[in-house]
């Protein structure tokens, strides 16, 4: 499927200040960022292959189901990924 649009909106009380970007065609979330950051995050699922992509790390964990289980050694984070300039 190819988009030729996306749609754009602000996010409720739950994270404001977070803009968020979903297909318009079957609502997948495609990307956030947040209004005081310098990046934006994609979703990786979003993404043709080949991605090229490799994991760097496991983030939100304080928010992970029981189900979700790690069995590699990447670093953990309980929140949102503490910057470390690399």
């Amino acid at each position: 499927m190819h988009a030729t649009k996306t749609k754009l909106w602000t996010s409720s009380c739950e994270t404001p200040g977070v803009h968020r970007g979903f297909c318009s065609e079957c609502g997948s979330s495609l990307f956030w960022y947040p209004k005081d950051q310098e990046y934006i995050a994609v979703a990786a699922g979003s993404l043709d292959e080949p991605t090229r992509l490799k994991t760097s790390g496991h983030i939100w964990l304080s928010q992970r189901g029981d189900f979700y289980k790690l069995s590699d050694d990447l670093p953990r984070f309980e929140k949102r990924r503490v910057e470390t300039g690399e």
